[in-house]
């Protein structure tokens, strides 16, 4: 169910061609798309923020209840770990490196290991911080802040280097 409401929601929200995607529409592509613009296309902006938000909702859940057992039975335990650490690292990376640092402590994970995990989270973190940077800060504030920021991501990439 959460799959499919996150496929209707990008089906909704991407065009039909663009730049990006120079094959013709599929008729079924055409047929929703132009039924979601008929149903939505006067939605007020609080209803177009709650549907995106129901999609992103989804598309996370989708996420860890699929995606991440799925990579962890094909790829190995510590990818399930790192995918979860770059997802919570967008938002709020100290949840993912406390709990990483857990697993560590309790002997879960080696230490190179967990030290790419938390990594991660932060370089995830880092990224996001940059973007809102760039998009509500800035040409100001981002001539300001920039350079600190990629001070601090070259120096995680340069750590990762001794692991």
């Amino acid at each position: 169910m959460y799959a499919a409401a996150a496929a209707l929601y990008l089906l909704l929200c991407t065009p039909i061609a663009g730049p990006y995607d120079l094959s013709p529409p599929t008729v079924g592509q055409a047929v929703v798309k132009n039924l979601g613009y008929a149903v939505l296309g006067g939605a007020s902006p609080e209803a177009v923020a709650f549907v995106q938000c129901f999609a992103a909702g989804a598309i996370i859940t989708m996420l860890g209840d699929t995606m991440v057992p799925e990579a962890t039975e094909h790829a190995g335990r510590l990818v399930g770990l790192f995918i979860v650490a770059v997802v919570s690292g967008l938002t709020d990376a100290d949840a993912s490196v406390l709990s990483t640092l857990h697993l560590f402590n309790l002997d879960k994970l080696t230490g190179g290991d967990a030290v790419i995990a938390v990594t991660l989270a932060l370089a995830a973190n880092l990224i996001f911080k940059i973007g809102l940077v760039l998009s509500i800060g800035g040409g100001k504030l981002a001539r300001h802040a920039l350079p600190g920021l990629l001070g601090i991501g070259v120096g995680m990439a340069a750590g990762l280097m001794f692991i």
